[in-house]
């Protein structure tokens, strides 16, 4: 697996929701509104959101559902799912949602670093120094 810088540069808008999500979850107002939306995404109550639940209220729930999760169309908002749900289990628990949510933070601070041109030359210089042989991508390896 291989990533661009133009890959990179295009996911800093779906790092917006991510901040959003980190930044709601640091207050007792947020986790209570993001508790809310679990609470009614959790249509028989078990405790965990199966991807069928989430799918059935994206519409319902889309201004809501893209301010934390991210996408600009109803299908992107819908496979949110499929990043948060960690195990890939097609459940989603209230514990696996906190969670992901603390992973974000790291994404919250690339947006913040692409919102400035200081930022962006501070991230290319690094992504070029990740570039060891110079093809423009940064492998895992």
């Amino acid at each position: 697996d291989q990533l661009t810088w133009e890959e990179l540069t295009t996911q800093a808008g779906s790092y917006l929701a991510a901040s959003n999500l980190t930044a709601a979850m640091t207050t007792d107002e947020g986790k209570a509104e993001m508790k809310a939306l679990f609470d009614s995404l959790d249509k028989d109550g078990d405790g965990k959101v199966s991807g069928k639940e989430w799918g059935s209220k994206v519409y319902q729930n889309q201004d809501i559902m893209k301010k934390y999760f991210g996408g600009s169309t109803l299908s992107e908002i819908g496979q949110a799912f499929n990043k948060i749900d960690a195990d890939g289990d097609d459940q989603l628990t209230w514990e696996e949602l906190t969670t992901q949510a603390g992973s974000y933070l790291a994404a919250s601070n690339l947006t913040a670093a692409m919102t400035t041109d200081e930022g962006k030359a501070e991230m290319k210089a690094l992504f070029d120094s990740l570039d060891k042989d110079g093809d423009g991508k940064v492998s895992g390896k």
